[in-house]
């Protein structure tokens, strides 16, 4: 029988210094706690930054790894651990694959406008599709204006109550996987009536 599996979506890049050895620790912590939950990876298929040091952690703590592949990324498949799936030319044709896979969770974690776009997509793909929950990785700053954004849409009614757990956080080493994914989400996928947003 297959192990469930999670997405991740990171950045290619990271930061240098100090706040690029805190993130690859964050990001390899991850890894573990994924390899050692007993679930398997589709991400989008880099060897670098935080996508090459979640994946490659999660692979030594026994996960298989996945990847849709970006065509930007085919010099790093010899690189990495994953089994290539699907290569793709943009990250808007990743997404739809990736969610065909029937992940359990949506894992973010810093990076670029793609990392946060497809971050939101999980939200949306979430309240609309009843698709996995997006988790947020505790990581300081850098995702900090998701929530809020998130948050505020609740608070504002632009975003129905009863989603606020479509949108979760993970600090690695604080809690179980189990815990995190354990929280409860909407029963039913919301309405799309008008157009408007729940």
């Amino acid at each position: 029988m297959a192990k469930p599996l999670v997405v991740v979506f990171a950045g290619a890049q990271a930061p240098t210094g100090w706040r690029g050895r805190r993130l690859r620790k964050m990001a390899e912590k991850l890894g573990q706690a994924i390899g050692e939950g007993g679930f398997d990876v589709v991400y989008g298929g880099g060897s670098r930054g935080l996508m090459g040091w979640v994946t490659n952690a999660a692979y030594k703590f026994g996960s298989q790894i996945e990847a849709v592949l970006l065509h930007r990324f085919e010099k790093d498949k010899e690189a990495t651990p994953a089994k290539i799936i699907a290569a793709v030319e943009t990250e808007y044709e990743r997404f739809p694959i990736m969610m065909a896979q029937n992940p359990q969770a949506l894992f973010v974690l810093p990076g670029g406008s793609g990392t946060h776009r497809e971050a939101w997509q999980g939200i949306e793909d979430a309240i609309y599709n009843h698709g996995p929950p997006v988790i947020l990785v505790d990581s300081g700053r850098s995702l900090r204006g998701i929530k809020k954004d998130f948050n505020k849409a609740i608070k504002d009614g632009l975003i129905k109550p009863e989603f606020k757990n479509v949108l979760r956080t993970y600090k690695p080493g604080h809690k179980s996987l189990q815990e995190v994914l354990a929280q409860p989400m909407p029963s039913a996928p919301a309405p799309t009536a008008g157009g408007l947003k729940p």
